[in-house]
C-alpha cells in the first residue's frame, strides 16, 4: 500500500550520481540538479577529503560527461507499507532499471485512473522475467511489476473505502455475545 496520494513523496525519480563509497554527489531532474561542489575548483567532486557545498546547477544529460560515461542513472526510490508485516514502517525498494521504472509508472497511472486514487489500496509488487527483444529472442531480465491481486471490480470496491479506514477492522456486529445469555440458553435446553 502507498501511504498518500502524492506519488512524489513515495516514488521519487531523479538522475543520481554516487561516489564509489556510496555518497550522493548529484541529484537532478534533467533540467536542474543539486550537486556536491568543491568550493575551490567549482567542480562536482567525489573526494571525501575536499570541502564541498551543495549548489543548484544546470542538469543536462545530453551534455553531462558523468551521464555519458554511465556514472549517473535515473533511480526510482519506491516506498510502501506492508500492512501484514509485524511492526509499523515504510519499506523502500530502489531501482535504476528503465523497464522497472516504466512498468511501475504505467501501473500507477492505470490504477489511479481506474480507482480514482492510489493511497491505501492493496497492491502487489513482483519481480518478473521480461524479454529484452522478443523479435530477436533477446535476453530475459528481471523487472518490477506492480499489479492488483484482485479483479478490477474488487479493487474499485477497495477504493470506495476512505483511505483512513482501509486498515481498520470491520465494525463488530450488533448482536450480544452468547456468554450473556448462557443461563437463559441453558435453561431453555433442559426438559
Amino acid at each position: 500500500m502507498f501511504p498518500t496520494e502524492d506519488a512524489t513523496q513515495w516514488a521519487s525519480q531523479y538522475l543520481r550520481r554516487y561516489s564509489i563509497s556510496g555518497r550522493l554527489l548529484c541529484r537532478g531532474d534533467g533540467e536542474t540538479c543539486v550537486a556536491r561542489i568543491d568550493i575551490h575548483s567549482g567542480e562536482i567532486t567525489s573526494s571525501e577529503h575536499v570541502i564541498t557545498e551543495l549548489r543548484e546547477i544546470v542538469c543536462n544529460p545530453a551534455k553531462c560527461a558523468a551521464y555519458q560515461r554511465g556514472d549517473c542513472h535515473r533511480v526510482m526510490n519506491l516506498q510502501f507499507l506492508l500492512p501484514s508485516c509485524p511492526g509499523f514502517g515504510v519499506y523502500q525498494l530502489d531501482t535504476s532499471s528503465f523497464h522497472s521504472i516504466v512498468n511501475v509508472n504505467s501501473s500507477l497511472e492505470l490504477i489511479g485512473n481506474a480507482c480514482g486514487r492510489l493511497s491505501m489500496l492493496p497492491l502487489s509488487l513482483k519481480l518478473v522475467g521480461q524479454e529484452d527483444n522478443p523479435e530477436a529472442k533477446g535476453q530475459t531480465f528481471k523487472t518490477l511489476s506492480l499489479t492488483a491481486p484482485y479483479s478490477l471490480f474488487e479493487i474499485q470496491r477497495f477504493a470506495q473505502v476512505p483511505p483512513s479506514q482501509a486498515l481498520l477492522l470491520p465494525a463488530p456486529d450488533g448482536e450480544a455475545p452468547m456468554i450473556y445469555f448462557r443461563e437463559w440458553y441453558q435453561s431453555r435446553k433442559q426438559p
